[in-house]
């Protein structure tokens, strides 16, 4: 990706972003947990997919920095059952 491409957040910024795991009763309040270890207030929803295999969960938060944000999505990333986030 060139410099030109590439988009500058400019921190403390809002974001959204969701993540994908096979269904598990406990996923959203594992990760607002995970939030809740890092200061963070914002919002965790989740939608199950059509057949119940998958649920959606969306977060959104200020995050104070890239660090704080990459470390949500690395904690996120490794909760049993993930499959992508975006």
């Amino acid at each position: 990706m060139t410099e030109k491409m590439k988009r500058t957040i400019e921190y403390p910024a809002e974001i959204t972003f969701k993540s994908v795991f096979r269904r598990s009763q406990y996923t959203t309040d594992m990760v607002a947990a995970i939030m809740d270890e890092l200061s963070l207030q914002g919002t965790v929803t989740a939608r199950e997919s059509r057949n119940g295999t998958f649920v959606s969960v969306t977060v959104t938060a200020v995050f104070p920095s890239e660090e704080v944000l990459n470390d949500l999505c690395g904690r996120v990333s490794d909760i049993e059952g993930f499959v992508m986030l975006f």
